[in-house]
């Protein structure tokens, strides 16, 4: 694996593992970072920082912050199917 980018930060632990499963499924290997802060400090509001982020290998960064992207506009704006919204291009 070579250098790793942060492609999203998630607003929680919950998040953060269902974004990575999403990746893993599509073939991306997902590094979670953060995830010690965010579980001692529960849903404390301290801005990102102390977000969970996901981090990927820089040569799949677009692709995977693509995917991550359509996947949290679809859950914002209530799509039903999420997942499945994201393999239509």
């Amino acid at each position: 694996m070579g250098k790793l980018l942060e492609i999203y930060s998630a607003k929680d632990v919950l998040q953060a593992y269902l974004m990575k499963s999403v990746l893993e499924a599509r073939g991306f290997t997902v590094v979670l970072d953060n995830l010690p802060l965010q579980i001692a400090l529960g849903d404390l509001a301290l801005g990102t920082t102390t977000a969970p982020r996901l981090l990927v290998d820089e040569a799949h960064a677009i692709e995977a912050r693509k995917i991550v992207l359509e996947l949290d506009a679809a859950y914002q704006y209530g799509g039903s199917d999420a997942e499945s919204d994201c393999d239509q291009d």
